[in-house]
């Protein structure tokens, strides 16, 4: 009996050795098996901790490749046929922009030509604009005799037509050529905000961005025209002021089409000085190409997290 339990007494404690051993083996969730081991997420980054930004990806992830944005002296020389397709141009799905002739033109002459050949230009991207449109414009009523844009064959304000659409994201651009002389700076930055308080009261979740105000080019700057380069500098840095202060996102695709303190002839559709229909103020094909570059840019520091809005606009003088 005693050898018996002799032999049982020592087989316990070959077991126990045995488990004891496993368990000290076995790594527990607090030792970090993933990152010891190096295997990677789904998403192609290493496994961790790191919160998910807006984009999916982790801070880690975003910490050890930071994004480099793109020498700005590069956008000038950019022309309509570096711009090809680009799978980045799904971050403007559910979004509107929104202007005057400029952005125009934008839909008509550039955006809906460059979506002949590439239905994916610009993602699902929609405009609301109109000729002689502004901020001003906006605030008075709907009539037969306004110039509210079209939205499905209606008339509508901007906030109206941005709940209809389910717009996510609203890009509303400067609109100081049909202003500044009528109102000066600050009274058209005052409309501006006045309209994304309305977009705001309709749509809370939307996401407003500014694009800033492009210029005029050498031959329409000048100090008997209230609606001048120096005019439209200050209305930039204002409205640059006032999304810094609101928390908006501000967009500069007007500085690359400078020269010398002027919209450059090259990129002005309509610089004719002794043509009374000209106003050196609408934009060319290559224009465009770099308005579409700088936006894609934007798009590619939001996704990585880390876009900032410029800390000043320049301030321009006039002839």
């Amino acid at each position: 009996m005693k050898n018996t339990a002799f032999y049982i007494l020592a087989v316990l404690v070959i077991v126990l050795c045995v488990v004891g051993a496993c368990i000290t083996a076995a790594p527990t969730e607090e030792s970090g098996a993933d990152a010891s081991t190096g295997r990677t997420s789904p998403s192609g980054g290493q496994s961790g901790s790191g919160e998910s930004s807006e984009n999916g990806t982790s801070s880690a992830e975003v910490s050890r490749e930071p994004y480099i944005p793109p020498d700005p002296s590069v956008y000038p020389t950019i022309t309509d046929a570096d711009i090809g397709p680009d799978e980045i141009d799904s971050f403007f799905d559910d979004s509107v922009f929104v202007g005057h002739s400029v952005m125009m033109h934008f839909k008509d002459k550039y955006v809906a030509y460059k979506r002949g050949g590439d239905s994916g230009f610009l993602g699902g991207a929609k405009f609301h604009a109109s000729g002689s449109f502004s901020y001003h414009n906006n605030l008075a009523p709907v009539s037969a005799d306004s110039v509210h844009p079209l939205y499905q064959g209606e008339k509508m304000k901007i906030e109206d037509a941005v709940a209809a659409m389910g717009a996510k994201t609203v890009y509303l651009s400067g609109m100081a050529l049909n202003e500044l002389a009528l109102f000066g700076a600050e009274a058209s930055v005052s409309n501006l905000a006045a309209v994304a308080d309305a977009v705001k009261a309709k749509s809370p979740d939307a996401r407003i961005v500014v694009l800033a105000n492009t210029y005029r080019t050498r031959d329409f700057n000048d100090s008997r025209n209230k609606l001048n380069n120096a005019g439209i500098s200050e209305y930039n840095n204002l409205l640059l002021d006032y999304c810094s202060e609101n928390g908006f996102d501000f967009v500069d695709v007007a500085t690359p089409l400078m020269e010398n303190g002027c919209l450059a002839d090259k990129f002005c559709s309509d610089n004719d000085k002794s043509n009374s229909n000209c106003l050196g103020c609408h934009l060319t094909t290559d224009a465009y190409a770099i308005w579409t570059a700088v936006l894609r840019d934007y798009a590619r520091s939001k996704q990585a997290g880390v876009y900032v809005n410029p800390d000043s606009m320049p301030l321009y003088g006039q002839e």
